[in-house]
């Protein structure tokens, strides 16, 4: 909650709360107070024997000729076939669904979501500097150190997360002015919840946010501390508050695709569309405004319906293309399911 200075007029007050208002909701319909603000950008709410030979005396008796050894003969005893049972892949529980790219394999949604899979935590943010916007200086990525730990050749491997984009965002963003912001403040502002260097900021949720319009490619890549490339078996990335509206020059909500993902998981009654075609998996955000979610790990109802989890396999890297059709949007995810 803001402590808001005596000598703060009042209507300069409003002016800044309606403002961060309009992004909050992600809408030009509605109104929510700056509180939802302050809560999103602090995270408020065999040895064998050796054998003798014995060889005796010379006698005077002629020895009785031995009877000759017949030689055994055994008959191997014909052995079982082995036979391997492979146990078909876990669907997802009642009241969620997956959609799969038509020539790869199903996946096992216990490899992406049940207990023991991979889940990434993002208590140590180290770099904020997407695309050279800020608002750090230095490598033009968001970092995130050891946000999980993944075998490698039986060693426990911390494994680091780095994002990085190319000119496109930084040329979109550098001129924009648009809410009585600029692209660099706003970026400031919103990306990887508003840390800055570690301090600050959300540990249940990143965030990238554009003030401008346009289609943004993000590479996310999983590295060892010696930055070596490291392979993470099933990971589950799940996006969220994709919504928006049609009303807009005939629609202003947020669109995903990637060629590396296997599939697409999502609520019974989600209002994203969704499809896995062509190698390509894609969604589209439902066509109305919905609340952004207060716990990311605990979404309501209505949030479910405005979030998608793509599951990527045996990956080091993947590429995610994010458009906006609309100004003054953040896109928000984490490696994580949909409860």
């Amino acid at each position: 909650m803001r402590v808001l200075g005596l000598v703060l007029s009042v209507t300069a007050v409003i002016a800044q709360e309606v403002d961060d208002t309009a992004y909050l909701l992600q809408t030009r319909t509605q109104q929510k107070s700056g509180d939802e603000e302050d809560c999103y950008v602090t995270g408020g709410c065999s040895t064998a024997a050796a054998t003798t030979t014995t060889t005796e005396a010379p006698t005077t008796t002629t020895a009785r000729p031995t009877r000759p050894t017949r030689p055994a003969t055994t008959t191997p005893r014909p052995t079982r076939p082995t036979t391997t049972t492979t146990e078909a892949p876990k669907p997802p529980p009642i009241g969620m669904q997956m959609e799969t790219v038509p020539e790869g394999e199903t996946p096992d949604y216990d490899d992406y979501c049940g207990i023991g899979a991979t889940k990434l935590k993002l208590s140590n943010p180290i770099i904020n500097n997407l695309g050279g916007m800020g608002p750090d200086r230095g490598d033009k990525v968001i970092k995130y150190k050891h946000v999980a730990t993944v075998d490698v050749d039986g060693t426990a491997t911390p494994v680091n997360l780095e994002i990085s984009t190319d000119d496109t965002y930084y040329k979109a963003n550098r001129g924009e002015k648009a809410y009585g912001k600029t692209g660099q403040s706003f970026i400031g502002k919103y990306n990887s919840g508003g840390a800055r260097r570690g301090r600050g900021g959300r540990t249940d949720v990143m965030a990238i946010g554009s003030l401008a319009k346009g289609s943004f490619t993000f590479t996310f890549k999983f590295t060892d501390d010696d930055n070596n490339a490291v392979v993470v078996p099933h990971l589950p990335m799940t996006f969220f508050d994709l919504d928006g509206s049609t009303k807009v020059d005939g629609k202003s909500y947020e669109e995903l695709q990637t060629k590396d993902a296997l599939s697409i998981a999502y609520v019974t009654g989600t209002k994203v569309t969704h499809s896995c075609d062509n190698g390509i998996c894609a969604s589209k955000g439902a066509k109305v405004e919905i609340e952004i979610p207060s716990d990311f790990k605990h979404l309501s109802a209505d949030t479910r319906k405005a979030a998608v989890t793509f599951f990527f396999k045996s990956t080091s890297s993947f590429d995610i293309t994010y458009t906006l059709n609309w100004q003054h949007r953040v896109f928000l995810f984490n490696g994580l399911c949909i409860e």
